[in-house]
């Protein structure tokens, strides 16, 4: 019998499509015991050499060349998630493991949250329930985003998405990628500037590209420094995307208004990232952007079908290293 280990503590936990399908198709899956600290590279690699396993099914435990070589009968990883900054794709690669992820499960939820923590910011919604539930009745001023102008950093599908939604709010888009896309160029209230110009002009800054070599703390002290004392920062995308120490000095010294943050450096957050959670101009949120019904039925489908394709021969829609395909 093929053996699944799951890394990600949802999958099938909200929605169990995912799971039901690789019983369904003869597969069995195992989870790992409840109080295993999936962060600790050692801890995991322990757990797969006691059994080992065919494939995995990765969430944020990063997928180690010491965890790749712990499971000696590894064929696929299966990222349960859109992201693989997690996973040591190349040397998953020179393995002969497949490597598929769901680049499409989590567009409108992130999406969604991103224009939701907006909204939040600038009505202080939170705030005004945690001071009611207090047992305060207190006025806090919030200010609208009619007309204001907001800087989305990526346009691809989640940031696109995003755009086309703050449409309706009256807004002006600034935008920067590498690549113009020139269906959202078209649009009346979007102009593609350079990065600076976004921190230096916009009232709220969006961020929306994936960590990599290049994008890995791109927000600094620089890029922070140019914001208006007036500014919010939003991330869904990549808490390592943000230099967390610099960011910190920022929102304590009260030099940027807030931010509102999905992601975080270390997930639970824990020395910097834990004291940015703690600030009272910070709207915190524990990496919910793929958590909507809609999300993890799709993420939790493509998942396991990925792994149930594989071993029967089939290409998986979403494979990421298909020259792998020439080795097996």
């Amino acid at each position: 019998m093929i053996k699944v280990l799951t890394l990600s503590r949802s999958f099938g936990k909200f929605i169990p499509i995912g799971k039901e399908i690789l019983q369904k198709n003869g597969f069995r899956l195992i989870f790992p015991p409840e109080d295993l600290n999936l962060q600790d590279e050692k801890s995991v690699s322990d757990l797969i050499k006691k059994s080992n396993f065919d494939a995995i099914i990765a969430g944020a435990t990063k997928v180690t060349p010491m965890i790749i070589d712990a499971c000696k009968m590894l064929r696929i990883i299966s990222k349960h998630g859109v992201g693989v900054d997690n996973i040591d794709v190349n040397y998953a690669t020179q393995k002969n493991v497949a490597i598929t992820y769901s680049p499409n499960s989590n567009i409108e939820s992130v999406a969604e949250l991103t224009v939701g923590l907006i909204l939040n910011l600038s009505r202080k919604i939170s705030e005004s329930c945690l001071s009611l539930k207090s047992g305060k009745w207190e006025i806090l001023l919030g200010q609208e985003i009619l007309g204001k102008t907001i800087g989305i950093i990526g346009t691809g599908k989640i940031g696109k998405s995003v755009i086309k939604k703050l449409g309706c709010f009256s807004v002006k888009i600034l935008a920067n990628d590498i690549v113009k896309d020139r269906e959202i160029e078209k649009l009346k209230y979007i102009k593609f500037v350079g990065i600076n110009d976004i921190f230096s002009n916009s009232d709220y800054v969006s961020l929306h590209i994936p960590l990599s070599e290049g994008t890995y703390k791109l927000v600094g002290e620089d890029k922070l420094n140019l914001m208006k004392p007036s500014a919010y920062l939003i991330n869904t995308s990549r808490g390592a995307i943000v230099d967390e120490k610099a960011l910190y000095d920022v929102l304590a010294s009260k030099r940027i208004a807030g931010a509102a943050l999905d992601v975080w450096g270390s997930e639970p957050p824990a020395l910097v990232s834990k004291k940015i959670a703690k600030l009272d101009n910070v709207l915190p949120t524990p990496h919910i952007g793929a958590y909507t019904k809609e999300a993890l039925y799709c993420t939790g489908f493509e998942c396991a079908t990925a792994i149930v394709d594989f071993f029967n021969n089939k290409k998986p829609k979403y494979l990421i290293n298909p020259e792998i395909l020439k080795a097996l």
